[in-house]
């Protein structure tokens, strides 16, 4: 990358995860068993849970979102083969082992599509208002990378995570949208990005 340019990196910050609860929160936002989720803490970390403690960690979980955890009881329990996001995209949800709606797979759909549809408005909101100099590069999950000359860096960071914010806020409401729904950083490289800090 030219010595000139800084990259602006942005993720969408869903508001139940923190960076200490991120393996636990992800795991059971999208309904995952105990079991997959000793697995995965070990993958990611190399810390061994004891069943005891990842049945606390799933009853924290739900303890702290009950109406979420209500909604994964009714909605992961539905028996349809499609999901819809927010701005109504259709996802086919794939079976379980017994040829029913996978539970997994039937929460993951409107909450992964509806973070497609935040993207995909935010992508158009920067192609409809463009910052000079300012280049798109690519998108990968939930992250944008652009590109734009090294003095502008921070003002480009502020536009991104203004236009994230508006995004959020058109497809899920004030309450989820505004500044802390946006996690803005820019640096030559994603290990050298220090996060936006707004005065």
């Amino acid at each position: 990358m030219p010595e000139a340019l800084e990259a602006l990196f942005w993720h969408f910050c869903h508001p139940l995860v923190s960076t200490s609860g991120q393996i636990s929160t992800l795991g059971f936002l999208y309904g995952l068993g105990t079991e997959k989720y000793r697995q995965n803490v070990y993958k990611d970390t190399g810390q061994r849970l004891t069943q005891l403690q990842a049945n606390k960690d799933r009853e924290a979980f739900r303890a702290a979102f009950p109406e979420f955890y209500r909604w994964q009881q009714t909605y992961g329990a539905k028996h349809e083969w499609e999901s819809r996001s927010a701005l109504g995209w259709r996802r086919v949800v794939a079976p379980d082992k017994d040829n029913k709606p996978k539970y997994t797979e039937r929460l993951n759909g409107p909450i992964q599509s509806t973070a497609g549809d935040i993207l995909y408005l935010t992508l158009k909101k920067l192609a409809t208002d463009p910052c000079p100099s300012t280049h798109f590069l690519l998108s990968v999950h939930d992250e944008l990378v652009l590109e734009c000359p090294k003095e502008d860096a921070r003002g480009v960071a502020l536009w991104l995570k203004a236009k994230m914010g508006e995004a959020m806020e058109e497809i899920l409401g004030a309450e989820l949208g505004g500044a802390k729904c946006a996690e803005v950083g820019y640096g030559r490289s994603w290990g050298e990005c220090v996060e936006l800090e707004e005065s």
